[in-house]
C-alpha cells in the first residue's frame, strides 16, 4: 500500500488501545495509586479540572462501582492489537463543565511474592486534581498487566 492508498481510519472510542468494554471504570482509592514519575503539570489545567470534578461528585461517582481490588488472579490481558481500541482525539470530544472525566488507567500487577501493585503513569492532570481535592478515589481502568511490563517502565526501581 503506497501513502497516496492510505487505509480508511478506524472508528474511534474512548479507550485507550489495553482498555477493552471488559475493563469498566471503577473507583480507584487513591491511597493504592502508586505513582513513580514526578509530574510535569500546567497549574490551570489542573485548576480547570478542580472546578469541573467539584461540579456534579455525587451524581458522577453514583454510576460507578468501587474497584474490587482483592482478585486472586487476573483476568488474561487485552491483545494490544484487539481491532477498534484507540484513543478519542481531544477535538472530537465536546466535554461540557461537569462531565466525566476519560478515567485514569491504572496498571495491575501481582508481584512474584503475591503482592499487589497499583501503577498510574498517565492521567496526571486528573489525578493532581482529585489529590487536591482530597477525594478517596478516582475514575479509573484496572489493566492487568505482568511484573515484566512494571520493569520495562521502572528499570531498577521497580519494588520487585
Amino acid at each position: 500500500m503506497t501513502d497516496a492508498q492510505a487505509a480508511p481510519a478506524a472508528q474511534h472510542v474512548n479507550f485507550s488501545k489495553f482498555a477493552t468494554t471488559a475493563s469498566p471504570t471503577v473507583d480507584v482509592p487513591m491511597a493504592v495509586i502508586n505513582r513513580p514519575v514526578p509530574s510535569q503539570l500546567d497549574e490551570d489545567k489542573v485548576l480547570r479540572f478542580m472546578e469541573d470534578i467539584k461540579v456534579r461528585p455525587g451524581q458522577i461517582q453514583a454510576r460507578r462501582k468501587r474497584a474490587d481490588l482483592s482478585l486472586a488472579s487476573p483476568p488474561s490481558l487485552p491483545s494490544a492489537t484487539t481491532p477498534g481500541l484507540f484513543l478519542t482525539a481531544p477535538s472530537a470530544v465536546n466535554w461540557q463543565k461537569g462531565d466525566d472525566f476519560t478515567p485514569i488507567e491504572v496498571l495491575r500487577c501481582v508481584a512474584p511474592d503475591g503482592q499487589k501493585y497499583f501503577f498510574a503513569f498517565g492521567g496526571c492532570h486528573r489525578y493532581e486534581a482529585h489529590k487536591r481535592l482530597k477525594s478517596e478515589t478516582i475514575p479509573g481502568r484496572i489493566i492487568n498487566v505482568p511484573p515484566s511490563a512494571i520493569r520495562m517502565y521502572l528499570g531498577a526501581s521497580a519494588p520487585f
